[in-house]
């Protein structure tokens, strides 16, 4: 992942039918899943705005999203 100021971008394998569905404007907007509180379980310390997963959609969380 990348911070570039005001923006996060980040390098992803997709699968070819994955590809083919971006490439096809099929989803235009990536909508992540966000922990904003939790402690590691590893080692007990707290986490917060944990970047966890997410997904490409039409109808992303955040809603000035630059699209794909």
């Amino acid at each position: 992942m990348e911070d570039s100021g005001n923006s996060l971008f980040a390098d992803v394998k997709l699968t070819k039918k994955g590809a083919d569905l971006l490439n096809e404007g099929a989803y235009k907007y990536f909508s992540p899943e966000i922990i904003f509180h939790t402690v590691d379980d590893e080692t007990g310390n707290f986490i917060s705005n944990l970047l966890n997963g997410g997904a490409f959609t039409n109808r992303p969380f955040f809603k000035r999203m630059q699209p794909l």
